[in-house]
């Protein structure tokens, strides 16, 4: 079996970055990402078989990689895209304590409108 040396991995480097760019899209992800995939590949040569090129076997590693550095990304996203608006914001602030231990304020008084209907006079129409 010919296992890769430093200088010939490092042949490869370039296919590599580009290859993770693509699904990436920022250059210092894509660096970091082959970045472990060389470190993975020199840690574990003696497991290459031989079935594959080389380059084949990288870009597996690479694949998986990415794979993990984008389920990385995911997770680091902030649960909320969108900031709240002020009237939401006040909303959350002036909850009373009351409310905040579990007790519910009493209700309301109910209020009654009174509304007055007038018709007009009937007569004979004119």
């Amino acid at each position: 079996m010919n296992t890769p040396d430093n200088q010939h991995l490092q042949q490869h480097r370039p296919y590599l970055l580009r290859y993770a760019m693509l699904p990436l899209r920022d250059r210092e992800l894509a660096e970091d990402v082959v970045q472990e995939t060389l470190l993975a590949v020199l840690e574990g040569r003696a497991g290459f078989s031989g079935n594959s090129s080389h380059k084949t076997w990288l870009t597996g590693i690479l694949k998986h990689k990415i794979i993990d550095m984008m389920r990385r990304k995911s997770r680091e996203q902030p649960l909320t895209s969108t900031p709240l608006s002020r009237r939401r914001q006040r909303a959350l602030i002036e909850v009373p304590a009351s409310a905040a231990c579990g007790h519910r304020p009493p209700p309301p008084a109910p209020q009654h409108q009174a509304v007055a209907l007038t018709c007009p006079p009937s007569g004979p129409a004119g």
